[in-house]
């Protein structure tokens, strides 16, 4: 006997890992629920509860207790009931006694309007399947007679309604039940970690950081399957090399054995190569600029998930010009570039490159232009652009129209430049 000392623990208490497949935040009963039905029905294993203090320590230490279902509405009774009747095998589905005593719920009624209002709940539960009675004083009075129903009451009690499958639980059992329930099924539970944050559109992630993981149910099997087949083929290959030192087998058994297990070390390569990209990580840091893609989505090949903005490279204005104009555009050329969020004052810009494919729905080419350094710069901002155009090939003439010649004599003439 240890006299209520040296307790097995019910659940572990892991080290977060650096991915998760789901994370809970919030270790009370409904995040723990959540985590015990996502691996029970479900099958996901790989979950993690956040809870900032210990499991329990919130709402679900402050509630009444109270289970039922004798609700008004269709859609709130449904739910509910159907919440009702796992609480009467929860105990048998955690193995844990969660205390749940189905003694039923009572609601007094003090006035003409409360009988009224208990009358047509009563009967929407009925409609809806869910028990439920109507009683009157004497019968109050006979299942609770500690209950004063004198008639001579300010707020006397003219009846009540009554749920026989109502019942109160144990709040802290339901959080330790779901717990080591959820444990066992291989969900970390992680206590005294407070989440502070959600990566969201415009946050900012760091060089390397995860971003996004595939699923590898699949992979996973396929290495596995590839780790046993190299189990098999070495297995295969020391029997082999035996039988030859015998001399019960011939030299080309043995290098077909060879070949063999060296052909499953390549595919328990590959399967695990195969893996390693199921992870997305961050290539530099900056700033998420969208995230078209969500959590269970399937999606195609390059199909992007994720959007991230460099901050170290600064900002780029990306202008479209036509092919004519493209070709007199070098890179290096500076220009000067006003952004109406910014207000009226002038940004010198340089151009950092000029595109070399046509966009096959417009026909013109992408020239960028790299702005200065300016906290006020954000991703989407609108703004124009002033470039002066240079001759296609430098030192070739510049044509003009004729028209804007004017004062034209002999071999000169003039043009007004702007």
């Amino acid at each position: 006997m240890s006299y209520h000392e040296n307790w097995q623990k019910q659940w572990r208490s892991p080290e977060p890992k650096a991915s998760y497949d789901a994370i809970i935040v919030g270790g009370g009963g409904h995040g723990l629920a959540t985590a015990y039905y996502l691996a029970k029905e479900h099958g996901m294993r790989n979950i993690a509860v956040v809870e900032r203090g210990w499991l329990g320590g919130g709402n679900t230490a402050r509630n009444t207790t109270i289970v039922r279902s004798n609700y008004l509405w269709d859609d709130a009774t449904h739910l509910y009931e159907k919440a009702l009747q796992l609480w009467e095998g929860l105990s048998q589905d955690l193995n844990y006694n969660t205390m749940f005593s189905q003694r039923g719920v009572m609601n007094v009624g003090h006035s003409l309007q409360d009988m009224r209002d208990i009358q047509r709940r009563v009967n929407a539960n009925r409609l809806n399947g869910v028990d439920g009675v109507v009683l009157t004083p004497a019968q109050i009075k006979a299942m609770v007679p500690i209950m004063n129903t004198s008639d001579s009451l300010r707020y006397p009690v003219m009846g009540a309604s009554f749920q026989p499958r109502g019942g109160v639980a144990r709040h802290d059992a339901i959080a330790w039940g779901f717990a080591r329930a959820a444990d066992r099924l291989g969900v970390d539970i992680i206590q005294n970690c407070e989440v502070i944050g959600v990566q969201r559109e415009g946050d900012q992630v760091a060089a390397g950081q995860l971003l996004a993981r595939l699923d590898t149910t699949a992979l996973r099997a396929n290495q596995a399957s590839a780790a046993a087949e190299v189990v098999r083929a070495q297995a295969e290959l020391k029997r082999t090399e035996d039988l030859f030192a015998k001399g019960w087998v011939a030299a080309s058994s043995l290098e077909q054995a060879r070949a063999t297990a060296v052909a499953a070390q390549a595919r328990e390569r590959a399967a695990g190569f195969d893996v390693s990209l199921a992870v997305l990580h961050a290539p530099a840091a900056g700033v998420v600029l969208a995230r078209p893609g969500e959590p269970g989505q399937i999606v195609a090949p390059g199909q992007p998930v994720l959007t991230i903005g460099e901050m170290n490279e600064g900002f780029v204005l990306r202008l479209p010009l036509a092919d004519r104009d493209t070709a007199r555009v070098r890179q290096g050329q500076a220009a000067t570039v006003r952004i109406p969020a910014l207000g009226p004052d002038a940004l010198a810009a340089t151009v950092s490159e000029v595109g070399a494919r046509g966009d096959d729905g417009t026909g013109t080419f992408r020239v960028e232009l790299k702005l200065p350094p300016d906290s006020r710069l954000a991703s989407g901002q609108i703004g124009n652009a002033r470039l002066v155009l240079g001759p296609a090939e430098p030192g070739s003439p510049i044509s003009v129209p004729a028209t804007a010649v004017f004062s034209a004599r002999a071999d000169e003439g003039f043009v007004y430049v702007l």
